[in-house]
């Protein structure tokens, strides 16, 4: 499943714990946005991340399914329609 991460303040060393569980996540998107493939449960991703209180504010993770719009760079356009693409039905 795809999931984005939205963190409400930059969170030190988020970026290379991402890159652990999905070499090919997408952290370019800036210092609170993420995307990335994770086979779970978003509470599971979470855990994984070791996201709390104490290591920044409230995460939101969201799963991303076929169903998503907006504004943003064509990278991650590109990046959304190839994983989408390979994603279970």
């Amino acid at each position: 499943m795809i999931y984005a991460i939205v963190t409400f303040k930059p969170i030190e060393g988020l970026d290379d714990k991402i890159t652990a569980l999905d070499a090919n996540a997408y952290v370019d998107g800036g210092p609170t946005v993420y995307f990335l493939s994770f086979d779970g449960t978003a509470k599971q991703l979470v855990q994984k991340l070791g996201l709390d209180y104490e290591s920044g504010p409230a995460i939101v993770a969201l799963p991303v399914h076929t169903h998503y719009y907006g504004v943003a760079p064509g990278d991650l356009w590109n990046w959304l329609e190839v994983r989408r693409q390979h994603a279970p039905v």
